[in-house]
């Protein structure tokens, strides 16, 4: 019974888990975790003190107002071009006001005395600005007193500010997303981690970078430290992802190494224990950007051999690399050498974003970490939700004296510009997922028709490879149905008659996996080739009974009729003639009977026969030579007729030429081709242009039938016809 009960009890705790590890509660604990943070960082902003001015650097000694905000303290005070050289509070002594102060990052600073410096100067201004009412000495000697607000107003915050808390929630969502559908793999926790050091970095920098002039420098010093530890771990989680993803590279803890090593430069930081080279906060974060390319190259490298695992990593190292390749020109290098970065420190948290952006793309393409497309779709729905109430906010917040209008406003802007521009957009980005099953048609048309008549179905793998354009197809055992592998890096696809199946790897030349909706597309395929195939089966069959019925009319009626003409002949020449005719007709029969074959080896002896029976009753020489390992196989009766009537014609047309002594004939099969070559000498020299007559049209047009080739050709005074039919294709007529 007690084993029962705590049973029980363990099932009841898993399913309570089980619960509050669902992707839902995931999403939802993320959610407020970045709410908790843009939160703390609004508070910390807008409860700094405020004059209202902004201000710009200036090679003038003092700081030179950019813009006054006309609801601001200094408003009507102190105008836009003026220089504040000093401030004082009620009880403080006068200090100066320099460039310095106007520093955006203190991570510019390479040492922790000039860190220390600013420290001291950011405590005398804070208390300055916390006086009731200040002094302001400007360039021109006049001396003005401001009475600082102790909030900023929201209009006050910049677009620095909202920017670094939208792309700390959006790179927390992404993390917390992957993981909430992968909790039990390694990269996506790494990456639920790098995550959050992200969300923390940014959210923090936000305080410190949106000051107006002073902040409280125990908030300053504690958030810069904030966001100090938050990059460190978002660089740890994407140091660790690249160790342990697709495989790890060796078997040790990286991710505690790097989680260790991380905390220790961070503890130095803080404590100021020991001074490093160069650049006391940017050297461990090069030393880091090295690791990662390390890192990198030696997947890169391990993968050569897996296609999938090539595919997947090369939207990761595209991800990470881009990213912190242009955080480390646009920002680190610059602040460690030249100590002030190219661009604002906005941009640099925008191309850390990349990394998450590309990992999305990722789950779109390749299925990183194993995550199926729905995962996307869902979000895109929810963000598609979000922009519709943001742009009706956005609208009712820029036009409030619209008053009762402003509804109307929103669903005409909505409806006429921002649905219309997010379609296209759709459109560009989403374009193969929405592909219709009639652009496909004309290939699978045009490859029925010409296709074989032997069992290799090479039409349907032309289909394929020109449906999808896969890196690779081959031929793989036999299957029922098409299906997916490597979570999308191949699909199999049957064949039209249960020969081997095909296997087609990465489809677009491996820009894509296949999904779901290509196995849909060659399900629709293959049930339009069946259907037909059915059609086509019961025309032709109708068309064999038909040729059937024709061949019994030509041989009862016909043929009887010129048998009797034979037998009754007064004359030796009409009984010739009619002989002649029967022995014609009886050929046309043959010929229209596909079932009736005829062998190599007789068709050669009775074509040798018709030769030798021509060339002896006109009295001319005959060269024939006999091949003794003659190739066994078979004519079709279209094929033995085809060419029956042309050597005839040739014959014909060689015992017709004045001065013709000698025929040769010379007869091959090899490689599934018929060569058939005939020359005759004419005795006397040949013209050039020859004009060519009906009889070497006719002989075209019948080899041209058979798929082959006909050629002639004149030698000095030989006339030479040439015949190629290939044995293994379809003739092109019935």
């Amino acid at each position: 019974m007690a084993k029962s009960a705590q049973g029980d009890q363990g099932k009841r705790l898993g399913s309570l888990l089980g619960y509050g590890r669902s992707p839902i509660n995931l999403l939802i604990l993320a959610g407020l975790f970045g709410a908790l943070l843009s939160g703390v960082s609004f508070f910390y902003t807008i409860h700094q003190p405020w004059l209202g001015l902004s201000f710009i650097e200036s090679d003038v000694k003092g700081l030179m107002v950019a813009n006054v905000d006309p609801d601001g303290p200094s408003a009507t005070i102190i105008a836009a071009g003026d220089i504040l050289q000093s401030i004082r509070g009620l009880r403080s002594s006068w200090m100066s006001l320099d460039k310095e102060l106007l520093i955006e990052d203190p991570d510019m600073l390479s040492s922790f005395s000039e860190w220390h410096r600013l420290l001291s100067r950011e405590q005398a201004l804070y208390q300055a600005m916390r006086a009731p009412i200040v002094h302001i000495q400007l360039d021109d000697g006049r001396q003005v007193r401001v009475q600082p607000a102790g909030m900023r107003p929201l209009s006050s915050l910049s677009f620095s500010y909202f920017a670094l808390n939208l792309v700390a929630l959006l790179a927390l969502m992404v993390g917390a997303g992957i993981y909430s559908v992968r909790m039990d793999s390694l990269p996506a926790r790494l990456l639920l981690i790098s995550g959050v050091g992200f969300a923390i970095a940014a959210s923090s920098a936000a305080v410190y970078t949106s000051r107006e002039l002073a902040i409280n420098p125990n908030q300053f010093h504690f958030f810069t430290a904030l966001n100090h530890l938050g990059i460190f771990t978002y660089a740890a989680g994407g140091l660790g992802l690249l160790w342990c993803y697709p495989h790890p590279l060796k078997a040790w803890p990286m991710a505690r190494i790097l989680a260790i090593f991380v905390l220790l430069v961070w503890l130095n930081e803080q404590g100021q224990w020991l001074e490093l080279p160069v650049h006391s906060y940017y050297f461990p974060v090069v030393i880091l950007f090295l690791l990662a390319i390390g890192f990198g190259v030696t997947q890169w490298l391990q993968s050569r051999n897996k296609p999938v695992d090539h595919a997947a990593l090369k939207w990761v190292l595209v991800s990470v690399f881009v990213s912190i390749t242009v955080i480390m020109i646009l920002y680190f290098i610059p602040g460690m050498f030249l100590h002030r970065p190219l661009l604002p420190i906005v941009w640099s948290f925008v191309a850390a974003l990349i990394m998450y952006i590309g990992f999305v793309l990722g789950v779109i393409r390749y299925r990183l970490f194993d995550i199926e497309r729905w995962w996307l779709n869902i979000w895109l729905w929810f963000v598609a939700g979000l922009a519709v109430i943001s742009m009706d906010a956005i609208i009712g917040l820029l036009l409030p004296q619209v008053g009762s209008y402003t509804l109307p406003l929103a669903i005409l802007f909505t409806g006429w510009c921002y649905f219309p521009i997010r379609q296209w957009v759709w459109r560009r980005l989403f374009a193969n997922s929405n592909r219709d099953i009639g652009q496909f048609l004309p290939a699978l048309v045009l490859s029925m028709v010409r296709r074989e008549a032997d069992d290799s179905e090479k039409w349907w793998g032309d289909v394929l490879q020109e449906t999808f354009h896969p890196m690779h197809l081959s031929r793989v055992p036999a299957l029922d149905e098409v299906r997916l592998q490597d979570y999308g890096g191949k699909m199999l696809v049957p064949s039209m008659r249960g020969q081997a199946a095909f296997e087609l790897c990465y489809a677009e030349n491996g820009r894509r996996l296949f999904l779901p909706d290509d196995v849909k597309i060659v399900r629709s395929l293959m049930e339009i080739v069946r259907r037909t195939e059915e059609q086509l089966y019961s025309y032709t069959r109708g068309m064999n009974e038909e040729r059937q019925r024709i061949m019994r009319d030509l041989h009862d009626e016909v043929g009887g009729q010129l048998l009797t003409l034979v037998h009754q002949s007064t004359s030796e020449k009409e009984a010739k003639l009619a002989s002649s005719a029967l022995s014609a007709l009886r050929e046309v029969i043959y010929s229209m009977d596909e079932k009736e074959p005829v062998d190599y080896e007789m068709a050669f002896s009775r074509w040798r026969i018709l030769a030798r029976e021509r060339c002896e009753s006109a009295g001319l020489e005959l060269y024939w030579p006999v091949k003794d390992d003659l190739q066994q196989g078979l004519f079709t009766n279209r094929q033995y007729y085809n060419i029956n009537l042309a050597f005839k014609e040739s014959l014909t047309n060689a015992l017709k030429h004045t001065g013709t002594s000698r025929i040769s004939v010379l007869m091959d099969i090899q490689d599934s081709y018929f060569r058939l070559e005939i020359q005759n000498n004419a005795g006397k020299q040949i013209p050039d242009k020859l004009q060519t007559g009906k009889g070497l049209h006719n002989m075209q047009s019948r080899i041209q039938e058979l798929g082959g080739k006909f050629d002639y050709k004149i030698k000095k005074d030989f006339f030479i016809v040439t015949f190629l039919v290939p044995l293994d294709e379809p003739s092109g007529g019935g």
